[in-house]
């Protein structure tokens, strides 16, 4: 008895199991929770974002044509220039505002700070939904309903036309 215990102690200090199998411990890896729509920061060309609690849309992210992109808002449409782009963050300048932007597929935010600051992030709008080109359609759609006074709320932005008339 007195061996066994020895036998088990020494074996607890060495961090060896008591059996004396060896054990793995299982990944801590987190499963890849994409954002719906389905692109990455490396594809994305619309993104919707959301009020912090995800319950309005309250500005769109369009990639234009040129390369450079579009925030449409109630705000206003505001030109950004992509900085940097990888699968999981693409960072703009919005220089009419003097404000760095980043659309962050990690954290699912999209992201403000000022110019020159070195700082932290401030989270602003969380991502509802990011299109690649060829799923887009209903996002684009969607940039166009922004409108002074009125928020857009969940499927509304895709039942109505730039005027407010529902489709």
């Amino acid at each position: 008895m007195i061996r066994l215990t020895i036998m088990l102690l020494a074996t607890l200090v060495a961090g060896a199991p008591a059996s004396g199998a060896a054990q793995s411990t299982p990944s801590m890896d987190l499963p890849e929770i994409a954002v719906p729509g389905g692109a990455t920061g490396a594809t994305v060309v619309c993104l919707q974002a959301g009020s912090l609690d995800g319950s309005v849309l309250v500005s769109t992210f369009l990639q234009k044509d040129s390369g450079g992109w579009e925030q449409r808002s109630n705000a206003g449409t505001f030109a950004l220039t992509e900085t940097r782009r990888d699968e999981q963050a693409i960072e703009l300048v919005d220089n009419t505002r003097a404000k760095l932007v980043q659309l962050d597929f990690v954290s699912h935010t999209v992201r403000e700070k000022d110019l020159g600051d070195t700082t932290i992030w401030s989270d602003r709008y969380v991502i509802l939904s990011a299109t690649d080109a060829t799923t887009s359609s209903d996002c684009v759609s969607a940039a166009g309903v922004h409108r002074a006074g009125k928020p857009v709320r969940g499927r509304e932005a895709v039942a109505e036309d730039r005027n407010g008339q529902r489709l």
